[in-house]
């Protein structure tokens, strides 16, 4: 029997050692979070974030001595596992400090209560990091770092002033018609909104703002700043893992930007407050595809794992760049396959590695009860929108482009990339090219895919929710790279699509910035006017206006100048009536209920037409407000 114990006991040395290790780390959090919480007397949140420094300090020494007896040979590789160990223990903490909020702002439970069940949780997470990405047993582990020469270096800096020239001038103070809504209603209620939408990442973001008291000037720097940084991280990531297929620099890092700095990506920063982590989503993915690809070279499930932790937290942070998680490694497993079989193999262990975490945020969402997945879904029609608003995307490209000239670049590289593959003399190009109409239909599938799951009447396929949509120029290139002898004429002309699509891509992105500042301005200006009209009303008739009515007039102005693409990024705020409201409520300090309209008002505004801001537009009825939008 004893004997029996010690054998178990050695079999299971390591789970039961970090079981130990784990329940006085545990002890620790859950001992110091009181003393935090209830003798010195911070709020949980605080006490949450303090209580994890301290056991996580205790944790990286335990675990690397007693549980993994992991060995480092020299200070680098030491560093570097406590480097991970933090990385992950951040990971962790988010999780923490998520649950907390769930089981406390949400299910209203008892912090206490709270704070041991998540901690058990919290146990699991923990051991499968330190076992699987962190700790390492073997001291002579190679370096398997790729060295870059100058000339990569060379290639990072012409990226690095491309992407400045692109999207530099969004730094400046500028805001969406949604970021003066945020404005006003602070930065902990849309991080409830995001919480029920499953965007768990940037809730997280607006929880630091609003626990560290960070103004939403500088809020929006600093997303600015993880922006920049995400979009350069994640073409340096795309560079390297096209180094190893071609040796011409230049194709390589035009072919990275256009993926990842693509058509669509002025979306992200015309959003301020959330440029951050919609792009650290989109480096989320990439970084997903990266591990997956080393996953094929190697076959070390860490890296599947850690592919799918990347594209779990790509997920949590935003659902519309985590397609790209599956075209990039997708676009590669003809080359890494061995036969058939493990080219099916591989295709679905790159689906199950995309549809986990989609599956997740589904069923989180109906948990939550995310009104966009809850409601009425109708396949066809469902099918109908969303051909329809992809035809109107390709088309248009929400004015990055000129009309139908990014259609027609897709439709040009397709058929040039398909009379390579037929003028090669590979034995197996009818195959390749099946591969390659494959690759095409995934390239505009996987990015549709997640609409299906959405209610049908509120299905929106624009370039932000489509975001791998606006980089099939570049997987197409990435193909090409991968499976086909070097063309140079094809690389010439790859390098001149990319010089053409930047410079008119640079020139629409700051001409779309000018315009976002211009409506601020106006915007701000015709508020203020309406509140000084307010005041002197309420001065006047010894009242307060508290209640607001909108209407339009016969042909509303969307935007203060003429020849604009009209969207969702350069209409004027003070069009839509719940961005009106927002303005008013920001710049007066006063909260205004919007409510329903006379007939009378109704017959006013719709029987003149205003090219301009004039007193007319501006009735008063006692304590309401009603305003003709023209």
């Amino acid at each position: 029997m004893i004997k029996k114990c010690l054998v178990y006991l050695k079999k299971y040395e390591e789970v039961i050692s970090y079981l130990i290790i784990g329940g006085f780390t545990t002890v620790i959090s859950i001992a110091s979070y009181f003393i935090f919480s209830r003798i010195i007397h911070l709020d949980y949140k605080t006490a949450t974030v303090l209580s994890w420094i301290l056991s996580v300090l205790f944790a990286f020494f335990a675990n690397k001595i007693i549980v993994f007896k992991s060995k480092t040979n020299n200070k680098k590789d030491y560093f570097l596992e406590l480097f991970n160990f933090f990385k992950y223990r951040i990971l962790s903490l988010f999780i923490d400090i998520l649950s907390m909020m769930v089981f406390i702002e949400i299910l209203h439970c008892n912090d206490m209560i709270a704070k041991i069940i998540v901690q058990f949780i919290i146990v699991v997470i923990n051991y499968v990091f330190s076992k699987f990405l962190i700790f390492n047993k073997k001291s002579n582990k190679k370096d398997e770092k790729v060295l870059y020469d100058h000339k990569d270096y060379i290639c990072f800096g012409i990226c690095l002033l491309i992407m400045l020239l692109m999207f530099g001038i969004f730094l400046g103070d500028h805001f969406a018609t949604d970021t003066i809504g945020m404005y006003n209603s602070g930065y902990l209620n849309n991080a409830k909104v995001y919480l029920n939408a499953g965007r768990i990442v940037m809730a997280i973001f607006l929880w630091l703002m609003d626990y560290f008291s960070i103004s939403f000037r500088l809020a929006k720097v600093i997303s600015w700043l993880i922006g920049f940084v995400s979009i350069y991280g994640g073409i340096i990531t795309l560079y390297k893992i096209l180094k190893s297929f071609t040796k011409n620099r230049i194709v390589n890092i035009c072919t990275s930007i256009l993926v990842v700095a693509n058509i669509f990506l002025v979306e992200f920063f015309t959003f301020p407050e959330f440029t951050g982590i919609m792009c650290f989503s989109l480096f989320m993915a990439i970084m997903s595809a990266s591990q997956m690809l080393s996953f094929f070279e190697n076959n070390n499930k860490k890296n599947l794992l850690k592919s799918l932790n990347f594209s779990l937290l790509s997920m949590l942070s935003y659902q519309g760049t985590v397609a790209l998680a599956l075209i990039i490694p997708l676009i590669f497993t003809l080359h890494y396959a061995s036969n058939f079989k493990d080219f099916i193999k591989k295709n679905v262990i790159i689906g199950m590695n995309y549809l986990i975490p989609c599956i997740l945020i589904l069923i989180y969402s109906h948990i939550i009860g995310n009104t966009r997945t809850s409601g009425a879904i109708y396949p066809l029609e469902t099918i109908k929108i969303i051909y329809s608003q992809l035809k109107y995307l390709i088309a248009t490209t929400q004015g990055a482009l000129p009309v139908f000239v990014y259609a027609g670049l897709i439709f040009i590289v397709t058929v040039l990339v398909a009379f390579l593959i037929l003028k090669s003399k590979d034995k197996n190009k009818k195959y390749k090219l099946l591969f390659f109409i494959y690759c095409l239909i995934a390239m505009v599938i996987v990015p549709l895919a997640p609409f299906a799951a959405v209610q049908t009447n509120l299905i929106s396929v624009v370039g932000r929710s489509a975001f791998a949509l606006g980089s099939i120029i570049g997987l197409i290139f990435m193909f090409y790279i991968c499976y086909i002898s070097p063309s140079f004429n094809f690389e010439k002309l790859l390098v001149l699509l990319f010089i053409v699509i930047t410079l008119l891509c640079t020139y629409s992105n700051n001409k779309l910035a000018l315009v976002r500042f211009t409506h601020n301005k106006h915007d701000k200006q015709e508020a203020l006017k309406i509140i000084d009209m307010i005041k002197d009303y309420e001065k006047e008739n010894n009242i307060t206006v508290s209640k607001i009515g909108y209407c339009r007039d016969q042909s509303p102005t969307y935007t203060y100048i003429k020849n604009i693409y009209i969207n969702d990024m350069t209409v004027r705020g003070m069009e839509v009536d719940w961005s009106s409201n927002a303005y008013l409520s920001y710049y007066s300090n006063h909260k205004f209920t919007i409510i329903d309209l006379k007939e009378e008002v109704i017959d006013y505004c719709s029987n003149n037409n205003w090219d301009s801001f004039q007193k007319e537009q501006i009735l008063f009825d006692g304590d309401a407000l009603y305003i003709c939008i023209y």
